[in-house]
């Protein structure tokens, strides 16, 4: 079956237009599609063909999203988060979401890209819009996570959800600047930024709802359709973007299990990640594999 991504990224930009105008109007009412005022703790828009609904603060828009997707028969999901208190990451870990930064998710179908893409694919549309509507060129760590100036400012997480509707859900948070009214956990700090971006820029209407959030869904659904009518050979388009901002690569580096290595590329058809050891070529495909880049302090994964 051949899914129209052009028409899925038309219509979350219709939402997010069809929300940036309620927002600026404050014109709000029962019967009008958005449901809430804005300062209420949701505001959702619907349309024909999906909802978005915005958030002041949210447990996880990954865990909401994939509620809102059971709950309705709607292919188009959109949400939107001031703020996450259980910030969803890879293989369930926390993601400290506060005030501050970007947080949304969104469901699309399964198409032909091979399941283990959809990060690469996510990470590269991601890296490419903050450098068009942000002027900030972040490398990404492999396989989910943004880097600028050796810290993580950003974080992706893809999952598949097997129903009676196949979905693929991902999820974005970005550190647009400093946390608001709350400090970065010790474990993280040395770690973890932001693109200190003015905070004039991190309000309601710039921040939580961005030309980057259409800027990226154009991105990415973008070069979805692309391999889906098989206008580029395989994935290599936008995994040649992903191995060329790839953080470490050509550098000698560490794995978790203490062996050093260099970091080759990744492979284009499966995301693995390539080292050499020695003269030996090594595919590294587990999302538990830890790296630091040899003498480059805060750079540590």
């Amino acid at each position: 079956m051949k899914f129209p991504f052009a028409e899925y990224c038309e219509c979350y930009k219709e939402l997010l237009l069809q929300f940036a105008n309620a927002v600026q109007t404050g014109a709000t009412s029962a019967t009008a599609d958005v449901s809430t005022s804005f300062t209420a703790d949701a505001v959702i828009c619907r349309r024909a063909a999906g909802c978005l609904e915005y958030w002041q603060n949210l447990d996880s828009t990954q865990y909401r999203v994939k509620e809102a997707a059971n709950a309705a028969a709607e292919n188009i999901n959109l949400i939107i988060a001031r703020r996450q208190e259980k910030g969803r990451g890879r293989y369930g870990r926390h993601f400290f979401s506060p005030l501050g930064g970007l947080y949304f998710s969104f469901i699309l179908p399964p198409g032909k890209l091979p399941l283990a893409l959809y990060t690469p694919l996510l990470a590269t549309a991601l890296s490419e819009s903050l450098a068009s509507v942000c002027q900030r060129n972040c490398r990404i760590k492999w396989v989910n996570d943004l880097y600028w100036q050796k810290k993580k400012v950003a974080g992706i997480i893809t999952e598949f959800v097997a129903s009676k509707q196949p979905q693929i859900v991902c999820g974005i948070g970005v550190n647009w600047c400093a946390p608001l009214n709350a400090s970065l956990p010790p474990e993280i700090a040395g770690r973890v930024g932001n693109l200190a971006l003015p905070l004039a820029n991190a309000n309601l209407q710039k921040a939580y709802l961005s030309d980057l959030q259409s800027e990226l869904l154009l991105e990415f659904f973008t070069k979805l359709q692309q391999y889906e009518e098989q206008r580029i050979d395989a994935a290599g388009d936008f995994m040649e973007l992903y191995e060329a901002k790839l953080l470490g690569k050509g550098e000698q580096v560490l794995l978790s299990d203490g062996r050093e290595v260099l970091l080759q590329g990744v492979d284009h058809n499966d995301g693995s990640l390539l080292v050499y050891q020695g003269k030996k070529q090594l595919k590294i495909n587990s999302g538990e594999v830890s790296l630091r880049l040899d003498g480059n302090e805060g750079v540590n994964w």
